[in-house]
């Protein structure tokens, strides 16, 4: 998929990943450090909780 984004946007690049739930387990750290290596150590995960709760989506941001 990285191969195929770069070739359509060449100037873009990749700066993280994002997931939807409510806290980061293991699973979430061995993918951050993947990207990591893509996108360098100041990668980007980005933490979206779909619940709703009081009518509000949570979204939270995390380096390194």
């Amino acid at each position: 998929m990285l191969a195929l984004h770069n070739r359509v946007n060449s100037k873009e690049s990749v700066v993280g990943w994002y997931a939807t739930g409510t806290s980061i387990d293991v699973n979430s750290q061995f993918i951050h450090e993947y990207f990591a290596g893509e996108a360098g150590d100041d990668a980007v995960h980005l933490l979206v909780d779909t619940g709703m709760s009081d009518g509000k989506m949570d979204v939270k941001s995390f380096t390194g």
